[in-house]
């Protein structure tokens, strides 16, 4: 039975799922990733995003300064025309960097930040 879904709430990852998400390309049929409440360290936002070919929510997670890395990400995703980011305890100068650079190569990319 394949696997669909996917939610991870509302605990400390740091350090702990990159075995998990390198993983996680191994099940093609997940359509549903959320992720909420997580306190997660730029090494663990990498780790999940090189494995997926998709941006998850990135709501509710305290991401701070991490949330620069989705930019390369984002920009290898041709088809994005949708991200939204918010209450991930980034700075102002850093929600900037990413909208800038992502818009930059992708322009029709509408980025949503709260």
């Amino acid at each position: 039975m394949p696997l669909l879904q996917l939610r991870l709430s509302g605990f400390s990852v740091r350090g702990c799922l990159s075995p998990l998400f390198r993983s996680l390309r191994f099940f093609p049929s997940l359509i549903d990733l959320e992720l909420e409440g997580l306190n997660m360290d730029t090494f663990e936002l990498n780790g999940l995003l090189e494995s997926f070919q998709f941006i998850p929510n990135l709501s509710r997670n305290p991401l701070g300064h991490a949330v620069t890395s989705i930019v390369p990400h984002v920009t290898n995703l041709k088809k994005l025309r949708s991200l939204q980011i918010g209450y991930t305890g980034h700075s102002e100068e850093d929600l900037n960097y990413v909208r800038d650079t992502a818009q930059q190569v992708l322009p029709e990319l509408k980025i949503n930040c709260w």
